[in-house]
């Protein structure tokens, strides 16, 4: 039936627009996981019309509202069971042996599109249904029987916004607030001059090293749901992608972005990219991934320690319990092993000076230390075109992200020195940390 034959109420273009966007069949990319459109619910009742978006990403399932009251398009993403699966009672309002409050009741009208089995119950063309809301501890629930045969489906939400919570370009919307890139000196270093320059990110050894060692600490088995953060150009998301995990990347950098993707189509891939800050990751929904990565020192870029924190507390928040985190960076106490330069230098700074021509083109660099903040000052300089870009990060010992990692709520499992699994001493060129959520 058409949503002309169901004689809904007249939705706003904004409603219409995601409406045409949620066909049965259609991929859609839902709080940076990517789904497709199994079949939907079209209701109408005394205030509104609204659409329910029965999702599948293979095995899994999950309902997306999407409501009209407001004029505006509001969603929200549910995960719904028949009552008796959930322990719900409703005759008592009781959820799990909780006694909920109840906040609404009603009847609409409905029609169904597309293959809504997958839902795990059969659900008739057309009829009416009748609906209850309630406030618990777990936040909105909902329960609803389509006809008066049918068995009760019954679930808690998670709202995600208005329709910029639905990505399915390849950067994705801004990030909440503005673009927080502005005046940060990583709005400027991530491009040609760095990814030109950085001969380990050419390295395709060092990049199957990087892959392999993600596949020994965090198995693919099950085809976990992992989030490369920070993926720049999908270097890693990719190939991870093919070893067999369900990958969302998400970086700051749109362009960066861009390229992963393309990269992604080159390769055949399946990945989802997502423009996100690292310290905000509010387009996912707690404990949506089983995995993170963040591999090749991309932390430590905030000269405030509380924002480097606060990315791992988001870390924290999007892992599913017994979710592990693999973080990569550059020790300091191996750093700071090297001989540092003497000539040209004052005497109470430590700077380290080389140079590549291994691609053909000539790169200077040049890292200062900062003993007092622990942030190396690296700057990059091509000679010939006088091109030149730097980097302000810091780096840590290992005890001093290990702290952080706890402090955040996580579980540190192995340390490592090196990619290979090796065991982590002050002499390590990296520390490679595993860690976990609770169970």
């Amino acid at each position: 039936m058409s949503e002309q034959q169901h004689e809904q109420r007249p939705w706003t273009p904004a409603c219409a627009a995601v409406a045409e966007r949620l066909t049965a069949g259609a991929p859609v990319v839902v709080g940076g996981r990517s789904w497709r459109v199994a079949g939907r619910v079209l209701a109408t009742d005394h205030e509104e019309t609204w659409l329910e978006c029965l999702l599948r990403d293979g095995p899994d399932t999950a309902w997306l509202a999407v409501e009209t009251l407001t004029g505006d398009p509001r969603l929200s993403l549910w995960h719904r069971t028949t009552a008796a699966t959930a322990g719900f009672d409703p005759a008592t309002a009781v959820l799990r042996g909780t006694a909920l409050t109840e906040t609404g009741r009603g009847e609409a009208r409905f029609t169904t599109e597309g293959d809504l089995t997958p839902a795990g119950v059969g659900l008739p063309a057309a009829g009416t249904l009748v609906y209850r809301e309630y406030e618990g501890p777990e936040g909105r629930v909902a329960a609803a029987r389509f006809g008066p045969d049918g068995p009760w489906l019954v679930g808690t939400g998670t709202p995600l916004g208005g329709a910029e919570a639905l990505t399915d370009a390849e950067a994705g919307p801004a990030p909440v607030g503005g673009d927080p890139s502005d005046g940060a000196w990583w709005a400027e270093f991530f491009g040609d001059i760095y990814t030109d320059s950085d001969i380990e990110q050419q390295d395709p050894g060092l990049t199957r090293d990087m892959v392999a060692c993600v596949t020994r600490l965090v198995p693919p088995a099950g085809r976990p749901r992992l989030l490369d953060l920070a993926c720049g150009t999908g270097r890693h998301a990719v190939p991870l992608a093919g070893a067999g995990y369900r990958v969302t990347g998400a970086d700051l950098s749109a362009d960066y972005l861009g390229q992963a993707r393309r990269r992604a189509e080159a390769a055949g891939r399946d990945v989802t990219f997502v423009r996100a800050d690292m310290r905000d990751l509010s387009a996912f929904p707690d404990g949506c991934f089983d995995a993170v990565t963040n591999l090749h020192t991309s932390f430590g870029f905030f000269h405030d320690a509380a924002e480097d924190q606060r990315v791992l507390q988001e870390v924290r928040r999007v892992l599913a319990p017994g979710g592990r985190f693999l973080i990569d960076v550059v020790n300091r106490d191996a750093f700071l092993r090297q001989t540092s330069e003497v000539f040209g230098v004052p005497e109470d700074q430590y700077v380290i000076r080389n140079f590549d021509d291994s691609t053909g083109r000539t790169f200077l660099h040049e890292e200062v230390f900062d003993p007092l903040t622990s942030r190396i000052r690296w700057t990059v300089t091509e000679p010939t075109t006088g091109r030149s870009s730097t980097a302000d990060y810091r780096v840590f010992s290992a005890h001093e992200l290990l702290a952080m990692l706890r402090a955040a709520g996580l579980r540190v499992e192995t340390v490592h020195g090196d990619y290979d699994g090796s065991p982590f001493t002050v002499h390590a060129p990296s520390i490679v940390c595993l860690a976990s959520a609770p169970s």
